[in-house]
Order: structure tokens, then C-alpha cells, then sequence
């Protein structure tokens, strides 16, 4: 999940009466907390776990904030997150397999169709897609995010000083799809 929530919702909600007991725990002296024992991961920035670390101005479903007070152990998290990619296809695993023959030869026709369409309009020669381009696909986004958290704890030292010595251990996938 990208987190697309304004942060001023969460404004409202830590100051409005009804709520304000229930996100009281998020704040201190008027700025959002940063948590010591929540460490983040998200594209080209690490850090400690606050409110719209991911995205400037916004958030997600915030859930992360408990996982510090539920473990004694520092949490990382590992963020991956690529708005609009399917499912079925970007982030297949490869467990799932390839969809059935048919199905790549009527996808490799629609596309190589809509190729020759966008050469003619545009007055291009771009190359007709492949099979091998079509089945590429597949999985793209899954081996993404697993190349992500590869590098991440292969200098988890370097990009979180204080969890040097540390053995991180793979506790979790959480999955959202909004």
C-alpha cells in the first residue's frame, strides 16, 4: 500500500474529541512521534517509523506503530509498494505459474496488434512484442520487491547503524491491496 490518506484526517482524528484518546499515543509535545523501535525501509529512504515516512503528507493504514509495542525486538520493515500493478500478472509468484498457452498466445496477439497500431499512428518501427516479452511480465513486480528485500538485510548495518550486530529474521509478509 502506497499510504494516500492526508495526514490532516489523522490531524482531525488526534484532536477531535471523539478520537483524540485513540491517537494520542502517535504525538508528543505537538509533532509526530518517531518510533526508535519501528525502522523503515521505503525506496531511497530509511529511518525511524513516524506518521507519512513513505509519503510526504500522507499515510497508510498505519498499522506499524503497534509492532513496536508488541515486540522486544527493534522492528524493520521492508516497504515495497508500486501502485497499479496487477496481481495476476506484475506480481505473480512464480509458484502460481504461467497462465495456460492460450491465454499468453491471445495476450502476445492483442499486444503485438496494439504495437503495429501505435507504429502506424505515431509512424514508428518499434520491434512486435514476443512471446519470451509477454511471459517476461509475469512476475516482474514479485521479483522486484524480493531483489528489495535481498539488498535491504544485506546492509541492513550500513542502513540501520543502531541494529548493527543484529540477526534480522523474516517474521512476516503483509499484503494490502487497495
Amino acid at each position: 500500500m502506497e499510504g494516500k490518506a492526508q495526514n490532516k484526517l489523522l490531524e482531525y482524528q488526534e484532536t477531535a474529541p471523539e478520537t483524540k484518546k485513540q491517537f494520542a499515543h502517535l504525538r508528543k509535545n505537538g509533532k509526530w512521534i518517531e518510533r526508535d523501535d519501528v525502522l523503515i525501509k521505503y525506496l531511497d529512504r530509511h529511518g525511524k517509523l513516524t506518521i507519512g515516512y513513505a509519503r510526504p503528507n500522507r499515510r497508510g493504514a498505519g498499522i506499524w506503530q503497534h509492532d513496536g509495542d508488541h515486540f522486544k525486538e527493534p522492528v524493520l520493515l521492508i516497504k515495497t509498494a508500486w501502485g497499479g500493478h496487477s496481481l495476476y500478472q506484475k506480481f505473480r509468484s512464480p509458484s502460481t505459474g504461467l497462465p495456460a498457452d492460450e491465454k499468453l498466445q491471445a495476450e502476445l496477439e492483442k499486444t503485438q496488434e496494439r504495437t503495429k497500431k501505435n507504429n502506424e499512428k505515431r509512424k514508428q518501427s518499434n520491434p512486435l512484442p514476443t512471446m519470451d516479452d509477454i511471459k517476461a511480465g509475469y512476475g516482474v513486480s514479485w521479483r522486484e520487491m524480493l531483489k528489495e528485500v535481498s539488498e535491504t538485510l544485506e546492509n541492513y548495518e550500513t542502513l540501520f547503524p543502531a541494529l548493527k550486530g543484529a540477526a534480522p529474521e523474516i517474521a512476516g509478509l503483509v499484503w494490502f491491496q487497495g
